[in-house]
C-alpha cells in the first residue's frame, strides 16, 4: 500500500531525502537533443538550490531516470526576513498585473513589500521553500512542458511524482552518495565515474582542476593524507553542497563531518571496484580511512552490493537499526522497510 508522504518525509528525522524521478514507460528521451535535457535539468537544480532552503548534495542524470540526494535546510529559512521569502517567491513565480504583464522595477518592488505585510502569504511561502514536493514540481513542470512541445505531443513525461527515501544517519548518507555517484559506472556507460556528464561526481572532479587543487589531492590521495583546507576552498565556488561540513546549524555548509573531498573521492573510487558478486575486495589505503571513520568493511561493502541491484522500496535508509525501531513505534508500526539498508 502507498504511504502518504507527510507520513514518510519528517524532518524531526532527518534533513536528508533521496529522490527518484523516472521517466514514463522508461522511455531514454533525456539523452535526445544532444543531451539538451539534462543540461536543462543540471542548470534548473543549480537555479532552484540557491532559490530554495534546499541544497543538493549529490546528482546523476541518468537517460530514464535521474537521482537526487537533497538536503532542507529548516533553520535557514526560518531566519529569512518576510521580504526575502516573497522576494525568493517572486524569482520562482513572477507576479503580473491585470494585463497578464511581469512587474518590473518599482510596481515589483511595491508587491513584494505589500505581500511581506501578509504574515499568511510569508508563512505559507517560506514552507513552500523548504518542501520537496515544490521543489521537484518547479524543476519537472517545465520541462514536462518543453518536452511535449519538442515531440509534439501532450500528457506526462514522468512516472508519478518522485521516489523520496529518508536517509537516516553518517553511514546512510555516505552510502547513498556513493551510490549515486557511480550510477552510471554501475549501468555500465563509462568506467570511471569522473568520465560521467551530468553528475555530481564530475560537477566536483571538474572543480577541483579549475581551481587548481588536483595536483595537490593526487598527493594527497597517494599518501592517504587529510586534505585540511584546499578542497573546502575549492568546493565553495560549486552550487553544490559542499562534501566536507565546517559550518554550524543554519551555516551548515557540508555533508560530513571530518571528511574531505579526497577522502571521499577515495571512497567512491574504492566502492566502484567491489564486485557484485561475494565480498567485496577493499585496497589498504581504503579500509585506512574507513578504520578512521569508524565503518565496518564488510557491512559497508554488502550496503554497496545491496544498494546497486535492490529494487527501491520503502522510504527510509539507515545503518543504526534503534533508529528504525525508535520510528516504528512513534508511527505504530512493528517494522519499516528499510531497503535493506542494515544488513546482519
Amino acid at each position: 500500500m502507498t504511504t502518504a508522504r507527510r507520513k514518510t518525509v519528517n524532518y524531526d528525522d532527518t534533513r536528508w531525502y533521496h529522490c527518484i524521478s523516472k521517466i514514463a514507460r522508461g522511455l531514454d528521451i533525456l539523452d535526445k537533443y544532444e543531451k539538451g535535457l539534462k543540461r536543462r535539468i543540471e542548470s534548473e537544480l543549480s537555479r532552484l538550490s540557491k532559490l530554495f532552503a534546499i541544497r543538493v548534495g549529490g546528482y546523476a542524470i541518468m537517460g530514464t531516470h535521474f537521482h537526487l540526494l537533497l538536503h532542507i535546510n529548516v533553520e535557514l529559512a526560518k531566519n529569512w526576513s518576510p521580504v526575502e521569502v516573497v522576494n525568493r517567491w517572486a524569482m520562482l513565480c513572477p507576479p503580473r498585473n491585470k494585463k497578464r504583464e511581469l512587474l518590473k522595477g518599482d510596481e515589483l518592488q511595491f508587491w513584494i513589500d505589500d505581500k511581506a505585510k501578509d504574515q499568511s502569504y510569508v508563512e505559507n511561502r517560506r514552507e513552500r521553500l523548504t518542501d520537496l514536493g515544490w521543489f521537484h514540481r518547479f524543476l519537472k513542470q517545465p520541462l514536462s512542458v518543453f518536452v511535449n512541445k519538442l515531440e509534439n505531443c501532450s500528457g506526462t513525461l514522468f512516472q508519478g511524482r518522485f521516489k523520496s527515501i529518508a536517509v537516516i544517519g553518517f553511514q546512510a548518507l555516505l552510502n547513498v552518495a556513493i551510490y549515486i555517484d557511480l550510477n552510471p559506472v554501475a549501468a555500465g556507460i563509462v568506467d570511471v565515474p569522473e568520465a560521467a556528464e551530468f553528475t555530481s561526481f564530475r560537477s566536483r572532479f571538474e572543480n577541483a582542476i579549475s581551481n587548481s587543487a588536483f595536483p595537490k589531492m593526487v598527493d594527497r590521495y597517494e599518501n592517504c593524507a587529510v586534505d585540511e583546507i584546499d578542497s573546502f576552498k575549492g568546493e565553495e565556488s560549486l552550487w553544490l553542497l559542499s562534501i566536507e561540513n565546517r559550518g554550524e546549524g543554519a551555516h551548515e555548509v557540508g555533508m560530513f563531518d571530518e571528511l574531505s573531498l579526497i577522502q571521499y573521492m577515495i571512497l567512491v573510487d574504492e566502492a566502484g571496484r567491489i564486485p557484485r558478486e561475494g565480498k567485496a575486495s577493499i585496497s589498504e589505503k581504503a579500509a585506512a580511512i574507513l578504520d578512521r571513520l569508524g565503518i565496518k568493511h564488510e557491512k559497508w561493502a554488502k550496503q554497496q552490493q545491496i544498494l546497486a541491484k535492490a529494487k527501491v522500496r520503502g522510504h527510509y535508509l539507515a545503518a543504526n537499526r534503534e533508529i528504525l525501531r525508535h520510528l516504528a513505534a512513534r508511527e505504530g508500526k512493528r517494522c519499516l522497510v528499510n531497503l535493506n539498508g542494515s544488513p546482519c
